[in-house]
């Protein structure tokens, strides 16, 4: 076995820890040894030997971890694979509301609110018509005030007595909102010919279209903390019925300052529930308190109301996200001046706009639906309870459920909405409390630690003499990346036999577990240095350069090692980089699941970007392939929040660790109990059945409903879709029909999606190969999407060529989701690289949209020749080039164009391209003809 180096010990250790786990008969699941041994200290001396001897973030959790290392049915395979997640950090939850935000003009200073001239302060100078978003902590209650991705107001507390609703809204705000509603209109209009304006962010979520009417009441404006509250009026015998005016006095701040907020009645209703959920929360504890009752965990609640407000409720009167008809036409009887009011008790909400672009009854002005929404009718009922639609009601389905917790009619307190549906308060209440007691346990201590990721070895032995007649052991290596354990996994497998071998669990059972789990870590950590001295050598930009943009072999991004710890020599490919992107997939990479799951995929594409809850089951299959299912799932997630795959991604879990992730927004979780096929309780917004091939959503499952393949059509999904291949991109039969519910622009991105796994595999392209090119596809497509209303109100404009594709309604109603998740929280960091511009990213995304089409692309190439300038610029273009979406083949074409000006344009490029290596392996990994094109006109030029 090779001995450690000098160099191997000081480069940062691939893995912390060792440990092994088995199936007592007598005790169940538990933990048996861990190397290095951890030393017992005082406070531990209570502890039993396992959970003293466990390495830091597992112990304490020892049942859950042993669970998770031995999972269902482990003993029925020889050898399977799990995957956890150590030390998950726990960042704040918020609560999110888009307003505008407005501040008394400095002449006005005596004058009442009403009457009183104000003036709109947006997060941005030229983003008049951009909304802000208004974020509650729901632990500390405190109130901040988010620009993008930008903190512009710092969190401060605020009494809810601060808090309150003008009876009128003052005319400056009614005028400004007749600007903002003339613009939102006009743009409905331009986007039924591709031909959108960015100025207001095309937010139909935020504020629709024709959403003002008139109307001759006026509410009586009462703070948050009263009984009851009117909102809506007007000022000057105008009124937006459908919005609010919400003043805010921040009296404890630094510097006491007033701010008003204009937004919708449906959202400040939403917050209005939320404060009086807290204030009650808060009474509560104060009499237990007061009566000498055990103490309640305010901070937990939060967490749990938190949680329960993440899972929003609309199976009633929620928007069908697969079933926009591009043809609306107005629903009958609906008027322009009907009047909306509202009260805390008895509130008729404005139905949302759906994602697809889509409005629901109730609204104004074009665009218009037909008939309402689907509904589910009496949501009250378990996952098996028969549900009835009124005439009022059509029986399509919905592909996500959860779109705004007010967007139910329903008036039954925010406690009792969980799951993506009504339940009862009481019993979610209880699931909620358990599972922010449980998971909150030791989360002080813990969210101070690096993050850790287990990989697990379980291995079965038949065996006479055990009772159960076989061993389950189970050997699991912890580091900081899973990519730098997993080509070590052979070495887990082999550590798992021997531990087999071992019986009892005396000290001399337990030194004999150590040897050989000394033996697996030692031999991970020997690689140590190679790693270190690897990464030292090349920038991660660079490698990944030679990685996904040039025919290289990207050896600069891997570090090759071999031992023998074990007696087997193992080959192991380190990747540098400790990013997500090179797990190695067997069953259940991202190409396998568009082929099982067909169009229903894009389901979970759609819940991923907007937070939905996520389960993955399979009954019949073995814990590798869920925990594959939902690491594929996390590397997208991954792509807006690094995080993404530590906090919400739990690969594998039982019964026993439902209390672990059910309060975790957007949770992404795999597990292989038919328990979780029940909507109730446990609250998820999507179910993935890997068994049946399909993606339903909670209302469906409710309704008895799928909307991917059934069993019995896609059985054979390969015969389903043969023809597939062809220039469509898609067959006939039910995945047809499933594609049509979904709009243009997804379409599209489906048959790109599986044109290039047909393409591909024609080619002979090995399966990581293909899948690190269809991940990259969807990062394109995934960072256009954010970054075109990234840019609004920016000096960044949009490129014309992505009108079409990316100014989509669709894509316009799911960007205003995402708002009011956390995934658009970080995208100049996420997203961008360091020093970026984000108009490089969308230039790079219209060369190739022009490059597809007859758009003229001499603008573009020469506002991409303007952003080259130094070698760093010259490296982000390649990153933004990969050859999964065509490489410089968009620019080698130009060199064809029959412009003069473009082939010039096009030339200058590369040439500036060749002052870096890399942009000649880039230019000599284009095709071949643009190649030849391309070096003949060098030579020419030289001559």
């Amino acid at each position: 076995m090779r001995k450690s180096s000098a160099t191997a010990v000081s480069a940062p250790l691939l893995a912390t820890s060792v440990i092994v786990a088995e199936f007592d008969i007598d005790t169940g699941a538990c933990l048996r040894a861990c190397y290095p041994p951890v030393p017992t200290s005082p406070s531990t001396a209570l502890l039993s030997s396992i959970e003293s001897g466990a390495p830091p973030g597992i112990a304490g959790h020892t049942e859950y971890f042993a669970n998770v290392m031995l999972p269902d049915g482990a003993e029925k395979v020889n050898v399977t694979r799990t995957v956890f997640v150590v030390n998950r950090p726990q960042p704040p939850l918020y609560l999110r509301f888009p307003v505008y935000r407005f501040a008394r003009a400095s002449a006005s200073t005596g004058s009442s609110d009403t009457q009183a001239a104000w003036e709109r302060r947006p997060g941005e100078e030229t983003a008049r018509y951009v909304p802000e978003i208004l974020l509650i902590n729901a632990t500390t209650e405190e109130v901040s005030l988010r620009y993008k991705d930008t903190e512009i107001e710092a969190p401060c507390a605020v009494p809810m007595e601060n808090i309150s609703s003008l009876p009128n809204i003052p005319a400056d705000v009614v005028r400004f909102s007749k600007q903002l509603e003339a613009m939102l209109k006009n743009e409905a209009t331009l986007d039924r010919s591709y031909s959108v304006s960015f100025a207001s962010g095309g937010d139909t979520n935020t504020m629709d279209a024709g959403a003002a009417a008139t109307s001759g009441a006026g509410g009586r404006g009462v703070g948050l903390g009263g009984a009851s509250t009117a909102v809506g009026g007007g000022g000057g015998g105008s009124s937006i019925g459908d919005y609010t005016f919400v003043l805010v006095d921040y009296t404890t701040a630094a510097v006491a300052r007033q701010e008003g907020y204009l937004m919708k009645v449906s959202n400040f209703d939403r917050l209005l529930k939320t404060m009086t959920t807290l204030l009650q929360r808060k009474k509560t504890a104060a009499a237990a308190a007061a009566s000498g009752a055990p103490r309640a965990n305010n901070s937990g609640d939060a967490s749990a109301a938190a949680a329960s407000e993440s899972i929003v409720t609309p199976l009633t009167e929620a928007g069908s996200l697969s079933t926009m008809n591009s043809t609306r036409k107005e629903q009958p009887g609906s008027s322009a001046n009907d009047t909306f009011k509202t009260t805390v008790h008895d509130i008729r909400l404005p139905f949302m706009p759906d994602m697809y672009g889509g409005r629901h009854p109730g609204l104004s002005g074009e665009g218009s639906p037909a008939s309402p929404e689907p509904r589910l009718a009496g949501g009250g009922g378990g996952a098996d309870t028969q549900s009835t639609t009124s005439s009022m009601e059509q029986s399509g389905h919905l592909m996500l459920p959860r779109t705004d917790p007010t967007s139910s009619g329903d008036d039954s307190d925010a406690d009792s909405v969980a799951g993506g549906h009504h339940v009862d308060a009481s019993s979610t209440a209880a699931v909620a409390a358990a599972a922010t007691e449980k998971g909150g346990q030791g989360a002080s201590t813990e969210a101070s630690r690096p993050v850790l990721f287990g990989l697990c070895a379980v291995v079965s032995k038949r065996d006479s003499t055990a009772r159960r007649g076989g061993i389950t052991k189970s050997v699991a290596v912890l580091g900081p990346s899973l990519v730098w354990l997993e080509p070590f996994f052979p070495i887990l497998v082999a550590a798992a036999q021997y531990c087999c071998d071992v019986n009892g669990t005396d000290k001399s059972a337990v030194r004999e577990l150590q040897r050989i789990l000394k033996r697996c870590y030692d031999s991970v950590n020997n690689a140590a240095g190679m790693v270190a001295a690897g990464r030292a050598k090349v920038d991660q930009l660079t490698a990944e350069i030679s990685k996904y943009c040039t025919l290289s072999s990207g050896q600069q991004a891997y570090v090759y090692y071999n031992d023998a710890p074990f007696g087997n020599t193992i080959k192991a490919k380190i990747p540098l980089s400790p990013e997500s992107n090179d797990i190695v997939f067997t069953r259940y990479s991202l190409e396998s699941l568009i082929e099982t799951l067909g169009p229903s995929s894009l389901h979970l594409l759609l819940g991923i970007l907007t937070e939905k809850k996520i389960l993955i089951l399979s009954r019949k299959g073995e814990a590798a392939d869920v925990c594959e299912a939902a690491l594929s799932l996390g590397i997208i997630g991954n792509m807006l929040d690094r995080d993404f795959m530590a906090r919400k991604v739990f690969p594998y879990v039982s019964v026993s660790s439902v209390n672990y992730f059910m309060q975790v927004p957007g949770y992404i979780v795999g597990t292989l109990n038919p328990i979780f096929d029940n909507v109730n309780p446990w609250g998820w917004d999507l179910l993935c059945d890997l068994d049946n091939k399909s993606v339903i959503t909670a209302a469906e499952r409710l309704q008895r409903k799928t909307t991917g393949l059934s069993s019995s059509a896609g059985g054979n999904w390969s015969a389903a879709t043969a023809g597939l291949a062809n220039a469509v991109g898609v067959g006939g039969g039910n995945d047809a029909e499933a594609l049509r519910n979904f709009p243009a622009p997804l379409q599209q991105l489906y048959k790109q999606l599986l044109n290039t796994i047909y393409h591909l595999r024609a080619l002979r392209i090995g399966a990581v190969e293909r899948s690190h090119r269809l991940r990259l596809m969807v990062e394109d497509f995934v960072y256009t999407v954010v970054l075109v209303g990234y840019v609004n109100g920016a000096s960044v404009s949009v490129p014309n060529a992505l009108y079409s594709t990316f100014a989509h309604r669709s894509l316009s109603a799911l960007r205003s989701e995402m708002m009011l998740t956390s995934m658009m929280d970080n995208i100049r960091t996420h997203i961008l690289h360091r020093g970026e511009n984000p108009a490089l990213l969308l230039h790079c995304v219209a060369l190739r949209h022009c490059a597809w089409g007859e758009t003229p692309v001499q603008r573009t190439l020469q506002a991409l020749l303007d952003l080259l300038n130094t070698a760093c610029d010259l490296k982000l273009f390649l990153r933004r080039m990969p050859l999964a979406v065509g490489g410089l083949n968009a620019v080698g074409m130009q060199l064809t164009s029959p412009s003069a000006e473009a082939r010039a344009a096009a030339a200058a490029l590369l040439a500036r391209l060749e002052l870096v290596p890399e942009g000649k392996a880039a230019i000599a990994s284009m095709n071949n003809f643009f190649v030849m094109i391309y070096e003949s006109g060098m030579t020419g030029a030289g001559r």
